[in-house]
């Protein structure tokens, strides 16, 4: 898909605002977020602090481009939020919502999620400190 330029003009500037040290275009937004979903689809490769700081710097941003209200009057950004939303359709079927984590009004609703299966270590690390009366066992790729 090929953006217009004022669009991708006013997210690159928002972005700036945003403090990005390299500024996202709606490109490599996607295209980050598609690649942290396809890792985790291949078994992350760390522990959970380690994905809830991916998580922080890929989606996070993310969040704040889906509901800027200038973004949101471009026809481009439409498309935008088609694609974001499928990417995380994929990541809420590979994760679910921890059962005693509280929601908080302060967190993404990605930040209550645990991968349903990763890597060795990513797996080891939660099944060590899950409580083993929630039933949860996560499974290894």
């Amino acid at each position: 898909m090929k953006y217009e330029r004022e669009y991708g003009e006013t997210f690159i500037a928002l972005s700036k605002r945003m403090g990005a040290e390299y500024p996202e275009t709606p490109y490599s937004a996607i295209e980050e977020w598609a690649n942290l979903v396809e890792q985790i689809k291949n078994g992350y490769q760390s522990i959970q602090p380690e994905l809830e700081h991916d998580l922080e710097l890929v989606r996070e941003p993310i969040e704040t481009f889906l509901v800027d209200p200038q973004l949101n009057q471009f026809i481009d950004h439409q498309e935008f939020k088609r694609r974001i939303e499928n990417l995380d359709k994929e990541f809420l079927s590979i994760s679910f919502e921890h059962p005693e984590w509280k929601k908080n009004e302060d967190f993404r609703w990605w930040s209550n999620r645990i991968l349903k299966y990763g890597s060795k270590e990513y797996a080891d690390f939660l099944n060590a400190h899950l409580d083993k009366n929630l039933g949860i066992l996560i499974g290894t790729v």
